[in-house]
């Protein structure tokens, strides 16, 4: 499509003018405000309905004028054909009832094709067959240099890249990069031939890899706190065979002071005394097997509940900090809302200065011409502060966000209870679990049990022996006596070495489990590896692939990222005399031709040839030569008013 000629009436401060492009390149000539860019707002608002500028909210019409058409024509060849567009802006007045004059109720917008009135439908029809089937937005990439790699939003610009060089086959790039081993990690269990994709498993992965890392940051203190248990405890064997020989020798020391005892009567009353001292033993001995193993029962249940309190009270910290960040944010909207507020009101309040309508130098009267302009700017300039202050409130105190902000303290409000009820019911989980506790009971020594028959051993001891072989049964009973406080104190040992081979057993498992979680963390890092290496590859040939589009124009579509991830940008890459360089970084004439290089691709990508129209082309002098007909927009001092030159 090339443009033939520009009618503009009454458009932007532009009474009435007349440009010929004849489809050929041109160069439009003028000084700053002599309507360069409104030539180009005129032709964007033609074709894509918005200005070349982005404005919002743009108006054709000329500021403080009313009862005008605002006539804005192109003509343009399309296909051998010429065809010509026109919208015509005009206010729309009204007599209301009663009212003794009309007033303006909005404005109507009519629209032409080959100077026939027709439908908005019909005309965006047309104008869609003129840009090829083009979207507004696409049209745009086109018609204006830079707003492919300035303007649109990196997704949207990988998006259109992408739609350039079509699917890559993920299979494709696996095999040409040898990554046939990825294969095993992407199969589903218990499925066949049936594989997760890379981005499903790579979420597992690390979703897996988490976890893992979490258990083995937790299995060396478990561990540690097992072995404390254990610490100067002998193994079950050997303090087995100390109590195996402690029990020998009180065997051994009992059939001694039977040997020295040479009464019947003693020999029956000392066996009566050994058998009850036996008895006492082993029910000590069962005693406090029992009684340790209920005060083990007790430790590990409210060790439990105390840490579920602590992770409780915890929360309970870290939603009261959530509360407090969220009312200092609905404080702060608050507090700005009625700042703009009030400086809202204060510029809505100034009114036009008379006194300014009288010169200060002759104190005669401004010419009515001039004071219309000052009145104009001065109404111009409190709108537009009024109109930036209502902007800035939209943005970022609106009474929308505000509410949301309320909305969402009393969120937080209400996580703050609930944190609280459930740190409050561990606690009295806590209690409850410490009152409801197994009591583990005094030693054996101080039960009644104990006391009765200590006491009735006492008493068999103290009936008299008679004086035969006193010496040698006294020694013989001491010597039982000290044999049976080792058996004693050997089966206590005994049972302790048999406790600490049941943690002994725990610490091997976590010891098993630390070894496990580390082979499947493993291959989890080995299936993350070759994920990364097959992005990396698909990465480059999708590069690739674009890149072949592109004259003097390179995208980088991935970045390394210090943890060795990738980053998906898309960010353009110029070649100048001194190398590639970011497109942001180049100079304005290596920035204007890889413009030209973009739009160039797009087009031949497209199957069409839009006219393109560069700003500030005063700052290029060797233009990158292009199909499309280039209509450059260039700051000329001695120019006021627009001159054209065509090629």
């Amino acid at each position: 499509m090339k443009i033939k000629s520009l009618r503009l009436e009454n458009f932007r401060a532009i009474a009435s003018a007349y440009h010929v492009f004849d489809g050929k390149n041109a160069a439009i000539y003028g000084a700053n405000g002599t309507g360069k860019t409104t030539v180009a707002n005129a032709v964007c608002w033609l074709l894509c309905g918005a200005p070349a500028t982005g404005e919002k909210d743009f108006s054709p019409q000329t500021s403080d004028t009313h009862n005008l058409h605002h006539r804005d024509e192109l003509s343009v060849e399309s296909g051998g054909t010429i065809v010509s567009i026109c919208k015509d802006f005009y206010e729309k007045w009204t007599k209301k009832r009663g009212s003794k004059s009309p007033e303006c109720t909005g404005h109507v917008t009519d629209y032409f094709i080959n100077d026939v009135p027709v439908k908005k439908s019909e005309y965006e029809k047309k104008v869609a067959e003129l840009l090829g089937g083009l979207t507004a937005e696409q049209a745009k990439t086109l018609l204006l240099l830079g707003y492919f790699a300035e303007q649109v939003k990196p997704d949207a610009r990988r998006a259109a890249l992408f739609e350039m060089c079509g699917d890559i086959d993920d299979d494709e790039v696996i095999k040409s990069n040898g990554l046939e081993a990825i294969y095993a990690f992407l199969a589903q269990p218990g499925e066949q031939d049936v594989r997760y994709t890379i981005d499903e498993y790579r979420e597992i992965a690390k979703s897996r890899r988490k976890k893992l890392n979490k258990e083995l940051d937790t299995i060396p203190a478990r561990i540690d706190e097992q072995s404390k248990n254990i610490e100067g405890v002998t193994d079950e064997a050997t303090a087995k065979a100390a109590a195996d020989k402690a029990t020998t020798d009180y065997k051994a020391a009992l059939q001694a002071e039977e040997d020295a005892s040479r009464s019947n009567a003693r020999d029956v009353r000392r066996a009566v005394i050994e058998g009850k001292k036996a008895e006492l033993a082993a029910k000590r001995t069962e005693y406090e097997q029992k009684r340790a193993e209920r005060y083990r029962e007790n430790q590990a249940k409210m060790s439990v509940l105390a840490n579920e309190r602590n992770k409780k009270d915890w929360n309970v910290h870290v939603k009261e900090l959530e509360v407090r960040t969220a009312d200092e944010n609905v404080q702060a909207l608050e507090t700005e809302r009625e700042s703009l507020l009030a400086e809202f009101r204060e510029v809505a309040a100034k009114v036009w200065d008379e006194g300014n309508e009288i010169c200060p130098t002759c104190g005669q009267h401004i010419q009515p011409e001039k004071v219309a302009q000052m009145r104009a700017a001065f109404n111009q300039e409190k709108s537009a502060h009024l109109e930036d202050l209502n902007n800035r409130g939209k943005q970022t105190c609106a009474k929308e966000l505000i509410a949301e902000a309320k909305s969402v303290l009393e969120a937080k409000k209400v996580e703050l209870e609930k944190a609280k009820a459930d740190a409050e019911a561990a606690k009295n989980a806590v209690v409850e679990a410490a009152n409801e506790q197994q009591p583990v009971g005094s030693s054996f020594d101080e039960t009644d049990e104990a006391r009765a028959l200590v006491a009735e051993i006492a008493n068999l001891e103290a009936e008299p022996d008679g004086d035969e072989n006193r010496e040698q049964v006294e020694a013989a009973s001491a010597k039982t006596q000290a044999a049976k406080e080792a058996l004693d104190a050997a089966n206590l040992a005994y049972s302790a070495a048999r406790n600490a081979t049941a943690t002994r057993k725990r610490i091997e498992e976590l010891e098993e489990q630390q070894r496990e979680c580390s082979a499947e963390l493993d291959k989890y890092e080995e299936g993350l590896h070759l994920c990364d290496e097959f992005t990396r590859a698909k990465a480059r040939a999708i590069t690739e692939s674009i890149n072949q589009h592109f004259d003097g124009v390179k995208w980088q579509l991935f970045r390394e990222q210090i943890n060795g991830g990738l980053e998906q940008v898309c960010n353009p890459i110029v070649e100048t005399s001194g190398g590639w360089v970011e497109y942001k970084s180049a100079n304005t004439a290596a920035q204007v031709n890889a413009g030209l290089a973009i739009i160039d691709a797009l087009n031949k990508f497209h199957g069409t040839e839009l006219p393109v129209i560069i700003d500030r082309a005063e700052s290029v002098t060797n233009v990158k030569k292009v199909n499309e007909q280039i209509i450059r927009l260039v700051v000329s001092e001695k120019d006021t008013d627009l001159r054209i030159v065509l090629e």
